[in-house]
């Protein structure tokens, strides 16, 4: 957006253009998050694409994995990556192949992608621990894209994005995209979603992760990835979370002990994903 656009208005961005949905993203939700998938199967199914099978090999090949011998060959890569690095890698390749967000001066690449990594972690643990395994996978692919409007906006008008992204202003990041351009995060990721006609449990819940009561029927989705995206942006800045940052209608579907074991768990691999998202960012 140049400096002579008009600022977005309230309605924006339902004004937008739709941008070109992935051909792999909504396949691939589909596709490798059955649960009967198999090591093999995931790699006949990846070999579709063969962008991000490539950067499946540079990833198993780096500093990050360190192998001892280098990986040539995609089983190889998989296998070493495991079922579900590799489920989340893969769709987590094929969106960044969608937008370029270094234009945006403000845009932190390793902590986007370390936040998404770990929600989409710690959704998964919660799911489970909540005896939700039917919904984990599904939780866990909107978790993973939970901050996808950031990506999207980082591209489509950077320099207003960028804005919102430094300001010291004491408020949060979506009231400060509020102010600034009429929209947020959340919205856009919705929006964007809703429009390249992903199952509706995406935009509702990418919508309202902040705002759980507003989810209907998705409620407790909305509100397990509240939490968990809550627990990775303070973990990323290097901030205590505690289970008191838990909002007061989610308590009771949402166990103290499990929601402290997950934020525990979310700790203990925090190096990791770091550098993970560093790999995603500079692949």
């Amino acid at each position: 957006m140049g400096v002579n656009e008009p600022r977005p208005t309230p309605d924006w961005p339902e004004t937008a253009s739709v941008p070109v949905v992935p051909p792999a993203v909504g396949y691939l939700l589909s596709t490798l998050y059955d649960e009967d998938l198999s090591i093999r199967s995931l790699v006949t199914e990846v070999e579709r694409f063969p962008s991000i099978a490539g950067r499946l090999l540079a990833v198993a090949n780096s500093a990050w994995s360190s192998p001892q011998t280098a990986v040539t060959r995609l089983p190889d890569a998989c296998a070493r990556l495991g079922l579900k690095l590799v489920r989340t890698l893969s769709i987590a390749l094929a969106v960044a192949n969608t937008f370029d967000p270094l234009k945006c001066r403000g845009f932190d690449g390793e902590r986007y992608w370390a936040t998404a990594l770990l929600a989409a972690e710690g959704v998964t643990l919660l799911a489970n621990g909540k005896g939700e395994n039917e919904e984990a996978l599904t939780w866990r692919g909107v978790a993973l894209l939970h901050n996808i409007g950031l990506l999207w906006l980082a591209d489509h008008c950077p320099q207003e994005t960028s804005t919102a992204l430094l300001r010291d202003s004491g408020e949060g990041l979506v009231a400060r995209m509020q102010d600034l351009m009429g929209t947020d995060f959340c919205r856009a990721g919705a929006w964007l979603t809703r429009a390249w006609g992903l199952p509706e449990v995406y935009p509702t819940v990418i919508g309202h992760h902040r705002d759980a009561g507003a989810a209907g029927d998705h409620f407790v989705a909305a509100a397990v990835v509240g939490v968990v995206a809550d627990m990775a942006s303070e973990l990323f800045r290097g901030d205590l979370w505690t289970v008191d940052r838990v909002p007061l209608d989610v308590r009771i579907h949402l166990p103290s002990d499990l929601a402290e074991s997950t934020y525990q768990s979310l700790c203990a691999a925090l190096a990791d994903v770091r550098a993970m998202g560093r790999v995603i960012a500079t692949s």
